[in-house]
């Protein structure tokens, strides 16, 4: 393993700080990395990889294994950037039966779902509705067109309020 490698891997395993330490000192430290595992069918798989060794172990409670909440030592089923920064909560986009664009956000230890509705703007039957970042408070997302992103939009979670921040030229949002 090269020394860059062996001290990404040792700083994401420790709580601490990294501190410098020489190539040639050699390191009693181990842990356990979260991975997750594309499968052919269905969604991710969630494991861990064991460091120093490298071997890898499917969690049996990784079953739609996205993302790791360390915080709260559960298998989410959504990119890292779709979790608030406590990780607490989750977003992502929907829509309803009846074609309307709905945002999800649910709270990771109850499992309870708020959900919200949003401009019908935010609709796709293309794409649909992409959380590209999840801040303290608001969260961004975008509405896919053909090839393209046709808007950027903000939801603010203290009051609910979701607003369009930009649009692309070629987009129906323009």
């Amino acid at each position: 393993m090269h020394v860059g490698k062996a001290a990404v891997l040792l700083a994401a395993c420790s709580s601490s700080p990294p501190v410098a330490n020489s190539a040639t000192t050699p390191s009693s430290s181990s842990c356990r990395l979260p991975i997750s595992i594309p499968q052919a069918q269905g969604g991710p798989k969630g494991a861990f990889t064991d460091y120093p060794s490298g071997r890898v172990t499917i969690d049996p409670s990784g079953g739609s294994g996205a993302y790791y909440d360390r915080p709260f030592s559960r298998w989410l089923p959504v990119q890292r950037n779709w979790v608030s920064p406590d990780g607490r909560h989750y977003a992502y986009g929907g829509s309803t039966v009846d074609s309307k664009p709905i945002l999800h956000i649910v709270d990771v230890v109850s499992g309870v779902d708020h959900i919200y509705g949003l401009p019908v703007e935010l609709f796709s039957s293309i794409g649909g509705l992409d959380v590209f970042e999840y801040s303290n408070d608001l969260i961004y997302m975008g509405v896919y067109g053909e090839g393209y992103i046709a808007a950027l939009w903000t939801f603010d979670i203290a009051t609910g309020v979701t607003k369009k921040v930009a649009g692309t030229p070629a987009g129906p949002c323009a």
